[in-house]
């Protein structure tokens, strides 16, 4: 099969003619980096802190099976994470959030996000303001919202940071909900106009690290902290294979002791086998 991933992609992304034209914001609102956002984002823009975090959720898995992705979903989840903090009510000054009192006596730590995030708020200029539907629905007290920000659960067991800042390490497996079996496997992206090395920990016994993104083994039998360095604006898909297994291929997926580590790895087949069904 051949579907046009491309295409759905775009559904996701591309505001321009999705339905309330919804999909991923772009620019800077009021002095804040707003990249990334998922909502209604076309005029101006009104973004949901569910709905990134679970296009996270889904998307990045997404990159195992088709590494082609791996720079863009990197990219996007480094500019999505760092502005979904201006949901909560300690990352925005008092004037751009509708639900500060509130939050300053019943969540002092600031644990649940508003619902949404408008790029103006209505009525004033306000840039940008966070504040939710359920006030001016009738149907809440307060625009702060369990049953959207509890999903953050799902962005923060993907994630984890390095020593670079702006470099994330992001877990392929977490959300991979009906994966077939799979050793560790993280998408590094660095944004730096430079190359950076990180220090990776890929435990206590031997692995080689395999980049799906290159399809080359980047170390041998690592240990520990291990050093591995990204190229400037690039990203890595590493999969810590148990060190000397056996490599073998099945048409364009590549397996060591018989798991797969690389769904298009560069063992090009011309002429596939038939899918059968009964």
């Amino acid at each position: 099969t051949t579907y046009d991933v491309d295409k759905m992609l775009n559904w996701c992304f591309d505001p321009e003619g999705n339905v309330r034209e919804w999909g991923v914001t772009l620019g800077n609102w009021g002095g804040y980096d707003c990249d990334g956002l998922v909502g209604e984002a076309l005029g101006d823009g009104y973004a949901f802190a569910m709905n990134g975090f679970e296009m996270a959720g889904a998307l990045v898995p997404m990159v195992r099976y088709d590494d082609r992705y791996a720079r863009a979903i990197g990219k996007w989840v480094l500019n999505m994470a760092n502005a979904s903090r201006l949901f909560y009510s300690n990352y925005l000054p008092a004037d751009h959030q509708d639900g500060e009192e509130w939050s300053y006596v019943y969540d002092p730590h600031a644990c649940i996000a508003h619902e949404s995030m408008r790029e103006f708020a209505l009525g004033s200029g306000i840039s940008p303001f966070a504040t939710g539907d359920a006030i001016t629905g009738g149907w809440g007290a307060t625009n702060f919202a369990l049953y959207g920000s509890s999903h953050v659960g799902i962005l923060g067991g993907i994630i984890d940071t390095t020593e670079v800042p702006g470099i994330l390490k992001l877990d392929l497996l977490k959300t991979d909900y009906f994966q077939d079996n799979a050793y560790p496997s993280y998408l590094f992206y660095n944004p730096h106009a430079e190359p950076k090395t990180i220090s990776v920990d890929v435990g206590t016994q031997l692995v080689d690290l395999y980049d799906a993104v290159n399809n080359e083994f980047l170390v041998h039998s690592a240990s520990a902290q291990t050093l591995i360095t990204i190229p400037a604006v690039e990203a890595l898909l590493l999969v810590f294979v148990p060190a000397g297994g056996t490599i073998t291929y099945e048409e364009e997926k590549m397996l060591v002791t018989g798991v797969v580590i690389d769904y298009n790895s560069d063992n090009f087949v011309s002429n596939h086998s038939p899918v059968l069904k009964h």
